[in-house]
């Protein structure tokens, strides 16, 4: 079973030039971009792509499966409850400091709905040389066989990096945001990358705040898939905000800590940097070898 379905019709929200160039790269990786929607709007072309004033004379025109969402954080309530009450079943939220109530109210009716959402603040999800949804850099990918999930782009980035460098290629990468609150946690990843054919070995960048990896630990020990993990922010005080919105942590609830030991616990494989995470995917990647003999 694949993470997402082939030839996915994708609709942007806030088609403007300003985030042209990314559709242009997502075009080029082989997405279907069928649609623009900039509300009030008349009917146009931004780029090529039919830009229309709402939703659903878009969606009628054109069919859509996938959401992006590059709209101002005002307006992203309006834009993905629109998206998920039209029945599309995947939504990304690129766009980051999103009203806190806001997220709360979309991640809410998404999940009654069956509805996925990346974001807030989520660079998107690629599977590897077949479909781009977002603004990840595409040539540090390769295909292969190793998914990674994360929860700060900068820093997957350069796992993604190491592990193309080291030889090792990718299935897929889903970034989940680094908002406070975020719609898809590592759990819903790991369940995508574990139904996923392609997918042999999962890296999850962590970071402190939240407490997605403590949950997502209480569901690894029954995968049948090695997974490494990376967490940052170890020397980060309680209560202190460090960078992304879901970097604060309360007393223990969030911690390094509290993270390294729901995933130690839970049988994952614990990376001290990027640079070592390939070292740890190759001797499992043996390991795998050796049992097949």
């Amino acid at each position: 079973m694949s993470i997402i379905v082939k030839n996915q019709k994708i609709l942007v929200y806030n088609l403007t030039e300003k985030v042209v160039d990314y559709c242009k790269q997502m075009k080029a990786y082989g997405s279907r971009i069928v649609a623009g929607v900039n509300p009030g709007e008349e009917k146009h072309k931004v780029a090529g792509i039919n830009t229309f004033g709402d939703l659903k004379e878009a969606r009628e025109f054109t069919g859509v499966d996938l959401a992006i969402i590059f709209s101002d954080p005002g307006h992203v309530l309006r834009d993905a409850v629109e998206t998920i009450m039209a029945g599309i079943k995947w939504v990304v939220i690129v766009t980051e400091q999103v009203p806190l109530q806001d997220m709360v109210k979309i991640i809410s009716l998404a999940e009654k709905s069956g509805v996925r959402v990346l974001g807030a603040g989520s660079a998107g999800l690629i599977i590897v040389g077949e479909q781009k949804f977002g603004v990840m850099p595409d040539a540090i990918f390769t295909k292969g066989n190793v998914a990674v999930a994360g929860k700060s782009d900068t820093l997957s980035y350069e796992v993604v990096y190491q592990l193309t460098r080291s030889g090792i290629g990718q299935s897929a990468y889903i970034d989940l945001g680094g908002e406070a609150v975020s719609g898809m946690r590592f759990q819903n990843v790991l369940q995508l990358f574990e139904r996923d054919e392609d997918t042999k070995v999962i890296v999850m960048v962590c970071q402190i705040g939240g407490i997605s990896e403590e949950l997502a630990a209480k569901y690894i020990p029954v995968m049948t898939k090695p997974v490494v993990a990376l967490i940052a922010g170890q020397t980060a005080p309680a209560g202190k905000k460090m960078g992304h919105g879901s970097a604060i942590i309360a007393k223990e609830e969030g911690s390094f800590n509290s993270k390294y030991n729901a995933l130690v616990k839970a049988g994952v494989h614990i990376a001290k940097g990027p640079e070592e995470i390939p070292h740890i995917v190759k001797s499992l990647f043996t390991q795998r070898a050796n049992r097949v003999l």
